[in-house]
Order: structure tokens, then C-alpha cells, then sequence
């Protein structure tokens, strides 16, 4: 069965759904590791050794820079201890942000967090078409990420792509290809079919825009 790699993204939101529960709302890296570990398959890339983490699988590494990089800048974590033996602690601003991820997720019970967050076909799309992309309001793979996964984030990236059906082109685009390629239930193309499905489904509901720029309104406003 094919599962694709851990990503920094995906990473972030587990981390921050295990601090919801976690006593405290507080945790350590290893804690987060073995919360993660329970409850997300892992592939064969995300357990290769790292050798330049004492052979440590490569998804460990993953995890550790999910808590050192945007949810601490962006205030949805406290450090309350540094490393080495880090702690951190969930905010009001990471509940705020995690909102309308675990929402959706409740959704949808029959999907993974991997299904949702792998990029890797958005990223190949954007790469292949960069200069037809950077001509749009689509200027980078995770714009594009967030205009094919959202209809409200399509909106306010571009309404007058959104109006004209650019996402369906997009996904029917990417599904002819996996579709075409697809001969065993287990392989790669079969997933980015099911993935495909996936986005369409959710991205009419998925709303993570409304709630980030509530946040923006309460920050602005403080005095």
C-alpha cells in the first residue's frame, strides 16, 4: 500500500491536535512522536534511517522541525521549556488554527491525514507550469495547494478563477492521468486517484480562511 511521506504541514496539525488533549495542553517532542506514531501509518521513506540523526527513521526529523517552525513565530505554541528537553504549549491562536482542520476531519471520518496534506502532485503540477501559474494570482505551490483544497481560500485568491471552473480543470486534468496510470489497487496512481476524490469532496466545505482572518482582526485590533 502506498503512503506517502510525512510532510511539515501535516506534521504541524498532528502535532497541535495531540496538544488538544495532551495534559495541559502541553507536550514534549518525544510525546508528540509517540502520539503520532500511534495514530498515522508510516511509509517506507518516512522509516528509512537518518544518517545524520544517529539513524533515527527520517519522520523524526519531520516532527521536530513541525515544532520549531511556523507554529512558534506564528504564536500557536509557547516554548515552556527549551530544548533540549522542549516543551510547548498550545494557544488560543493554534486552537483557533487547528478549528477548521479538525472539523473537516470530523467530516470525514474515512480520512487520513496523509490523504489530505501530501502535495506532492500540486507541487509537480506547479513546477510544470510555473510560468503559466506566476502569469495568474497562483504564484507558488501552496497557493495553488490552497486554491485546488478550498473553495473560500479560491475566492479570495482569485474569484474570477474560482467563478470559471479553474480547480475542476485542474483536478480533471490530474485524474485522467493517475486514472489512465492506475493497475493495482496498491500503487501510487490508485492513491492520487482516491486523493483526488478526496479534495474535490471537501473543498466546497472546507473553510480555513474565515476563522485565520478573524484571528488577523482580533490581533489588529488589540490594543
Amino acid at each position: 500500500m502506498f503512503i506517502p511521506k510525512l510532510n511539515e504541514e501535516e506534521a504541524r496539525f498532528l502535532t497541535l491536535r495531540y496538544l488538544t488533549t495532551a495534559p495541559k495542553n502541553q507536550g514534549t517532542v518525544e510525546e508528540i512522536r509517540h502520539s503520532i506514531q500511534a495514530t498515522r501509518q508510516m511509509g517506507d521513506d518516512d522509516l528509512r534511517p537518518n544518517p545524520t540523526r544517529s539513524n533515527a527513521p527520517f519522520w523524526h526529523q519531520i516532527v521536530q522541525n513541525s515544532t520549531d517552525r511556523i507554529i512558534i513565530p506564528r504564536g500557536y505554541v509557547d516554548v515552556i521549556s527549551p530544548p533540549p528537553n522542549k516543551i510547548v504549549r498550545l494557544t488560543e491562536g493554534g486552537c483557533r488554527f487547528l478549528k477548521p482542520y479538525v472539523e473537516m476531519f470530523e467530516s470525514h471520518p474515512d480520512l487520513a491525514t496523509y490523504t489530505f496534506f501530501d502535495n506532492s502532485i500540486l507541487e509537480d503540477l506547479f513546477s510544470r507550469n510555473k510560468a503559466i501559474f506566476t502569469k495568474s494570482r497562483i504564484r507558488s505551490s501552496e497557493r495553488l495547494c490552497d486554491f485546488i483544497k478550498s473553495k473560500r481560500s479560491a475566492q479570495l485568491i482569485s474569484q474570477a478563477m474560482e467563478d470559471q471552473g479553474y480547480a475542476a480543470t485542474f483536478l480533471d486534468g490530474l485524474e485522467g492521468t493517475y486514472s489512465s496510470a492506475s493497475k493495482d489497487p496498491t500503487d501510487e496512481a490508485t492513491f492520487r486517484v482516491r486523493q483526488i476524490r478526496a479534495w474535490r469532496q471537501i473543498r466546497t466545505s472546507f473553510d480555513p480562511i474565515t476563522e485565520a482572518l478573524a484571528d488577523f482582526t482580533s490581533l489588529v485590533n488589540t490594543p
